[in-house]
């Protein structure tokens, strides 16, 4: 994607509960990249045609000041935080899709367009 020219706009974390994490037997969040044509502009209208189960699940958006290290301490990555707002991400949860874990994420920043 970044090699058609894509802008990246920021990363996506889930199931980080501890529910979430002992029903999927994982022992970290699942980590994926959003776009910024996944974006949808508020009082925009968007199509889910095509999509098995669609989903708005309410987020929070956390704005970076600047990009972080990997592995970067508590302190720093409180410090690069420069707001707090609401998300609502519109996903296609059709669990029974054989390649639901592969394709979950990207599908996420190219549908929403």
């Amino acid at each position: 994607m970044l090699a058609a020219g894509k802008k990246p706009l920021g990363w996506k974390l889930a199931f980080g509960g501890p529910a979430a994490l002992e029903r999927l037997r994982i022992n970290a969040p699942l980590v994926g990249f959003l776009m910024a044509d996944a974006v949808v502009a508020s009082g925009s209208t968007f199509s889910f045609a095509g999509w098995k189960k669609p989903a708005a699940e309410p987020e929070l958006a956390v704005y970076l000041e600047k990009d972080l290290a990997s592995g970067a301490d508590r302190e720093t990555t409180m410090g690069a935080i420069a707001g707090l707002g609401p998300a609502i991400e519109l996903a296609d949860v059709d669990h029974t899709h054989p390649t639901m874990w592969k394709a979950r994420w990207p599908a996420i920043s190219t549908n929403a367009t």
